[in-house]
């Protein structure tokens, strides 16, 4: 494993044109076998580090903090208690937190004087009252593209079915709303 991890080099190729050979001192090897395995093993500690706070949840590379409060103020503050740990825990394990990817979703039944907006959590555009409307919009849009790229262009049912899969099948428990709404788009 130690040879594995350590005195790697690399150099970056532009147009001819060679960089300096520099010494990669974190990460494993892009594209390897162990890779995947290895990255696992090392944000498993994550929620052990930030679950304290706020509840942790887990999607390969995605992680999405959780928590419930009564109060919107003490909602904010333990979100932000866990925000700033799960920071720490980036910074000490040498990686960064995407704060351009970073996003807070309040779900309530009440209405807030905050601005709500939409999220996007792993492909699902999420809103505030979880109606899913902006989401099942999004999906319909696709797929009105797929049906007039079909019918235009292609005149290939084979075609068709591969488009229309790829759309419906990152979301397979949203399908029955899909279908319930998509004629109304």
């Amino acid at each position: 494993m130690w040879s594995y991890l350590n005195k790697r080099r690399q150099i970056v190729s532009v147009n001819g044109e060679d960089s300096s050979i520099l010494e990669i001192l974190f990460g494993v090897p892009q594209g390897s076998i162990l890779g995947p395995l290895l990255f696992l093993i090392m944000v498993n500690d994550f929620m052990f580090n930030v679950g304290d706070t706020a509840g942790v949840v887990s999607y390969v590379d995605d992680k999405t903090l959780v928590h419930i409060e009564k109060l919107f103020a003490a909602l904010m503050e333990v979100m932000s208690r866990a925000l700033d740990q799960a920071a720490d825990w980036f910074r000490a394990n040498f990686l960064s937190l995407n704060t351009d990817k970073t996003q807070t979703l309040v779900l309530t039944l009440t209405d807030l004087d905050q601005e709500s907006s939409n999220v996007k959590v792993l492909g699902i555009i999420l809103d505030s009252k979880l109606t899913l409307s902006s989401h099942i919009e999004f999906v319909c849009n696709r797929l009105a593209r797929v049906i007039f790229f079909k019918f235009k262009v292609l005149y290939s049912e084979n075609v068709c079915k591969v488009c229309l899969y790829g759309i419906f099948s990152q979301c397979d428990l949203l399908w029955s709303k899909v279908v319930g709404r998509c004629c109304r788009c």
